[in-house]
């Protein structure tokens, strides 16, 4: 079983797609890509990535948006904490 080094995220302020690319690198899927994946991400305040080998929901990773730069933002404007 795969270890995530959850140090670099737990309480850290990020935008979102450095989360993202950080999750690639660990083996997980990347979530962008998907139009509407950004505006579930804010209603969900949640994440969900799937393990590229097994093809399995992993990992879940809740957070608080700290920047909200209106209705139809990007994954480059999206800071969570």
């Amino acid at each position: 079983m795969k270890e995530l080094n959850t140090s670099e995220l737990l309480n850290k302020e990020m935008w979102f797609h450095p989360l993202d690319e950080f999750m690639v690198e660990q083996g997980y899927y990347s979530v962008l890509g998907d139009d509407d994946v950004i505006s579930d991400i804010k209603q969900n305040k949640s994440v969900v990535y799937t393990d590229a080998m097994s093809n399995e929901c992993k990992v879940k990773i809740d957070f608080d948006t700290v920047r909200n730069d209106g209705v139809d933002y990007t994954a480059e404007a999206l800071i969570v904490s």
